[in-house]
């Protein structure tokens, strides 16, 4: 019984150690971080509207402005702008763009009381 499933054993096991070894010495994957400025304008769209929901839950304007800083995308209102009109362009749902709506609200409300 050993024999009939020595060759099924041996091959996976060799299989794994090679896998193994492939992966771990010969091609280790390699971790790039990444900046949003380098993310397509789909994907820095939805960042922007996660941060617009994350506004919306905890309705603290500074934090949310100092998440805005750490993308160096420019302005706040700028970043905002060009989210909306992409979120437009692109058939977004109606409430993700009033979530960004309100954020830029909220932030030239406070750049109006400044």
């Amino acid at each position: 019984m050993i024999t009939r499933y020595s060759p099924l054993l041996f091959g996976l096991i060799l299989g794994i150690a090679v896998g193994l070894f492939y992966g771990w010495v010969i091609r280790p994957i390699q971790i790039v971080e990444s900046t949003p400025d380098t993310l397509r304008d789909d994907y820095q769209t939805d960042l922007i509207l996660m941060m617009s929901e994350a506004y919306e839950t905890e309705g603290d304007l500074d934090l949310a402005l100092q998440r805005f800083e750490h993308m160096d995308l420019g302005s706040a209102e700028e970043i905002l702008r060009t989210a909306i009109s992409y979120a437009q362009d692109h058939d977004y749902k109606l409430i993700d763009i009033q979530r960004l709506d309100a954020l830029l609200s909220g932030i030239m409300d406070n750049s109006a009381d400044a």
